[in-house]
C-alpha cells in the first residue's frame, strides 16, 4: 500500500517520538535539565535496560507502519 491511512500514520509517529517524550517529560516533572537527566539515566541502568527503554518504540512504530 502506497498510502496509508492517517490513524496509521499517527500511532507510528507517537510510537516513534514516545521515549523522547518520556525523557522530556520526566526531567520537567523531576525538575531537572534534560542533559543530567540522560546523564542520571546512562549511569544507573544497563544496557538491556536501555534498550528496552528506547528501541522498542521504534520498532514497534516501523512495525505499525508497515501494516
Amino acid at each position: 500500500m502506497l498510502i496509508r491511512p492517517w490513524p496509521i500514520v499517527i500511532l507510528a509517529a507517537c510510537y516513534f517520538f514516545a521515549p523522547l517524550g518520556n525523557a522530556i517529560l520526566s526531567a520537567f516533572l523531576m525538575e531537572v535539565g534534560l542533559g543530567s537527566y540522560f546523564k542520571l539515566l546512562f549511569e544507573q541502568k544497563s544496557l538491556l535496560e536501555l534498550m528496552a527503554i528506547f528501541a522498542i518504540y521504534p520498532i514497534a512504530a516501523y512495525s505499525i507502519y508497515s501494516i
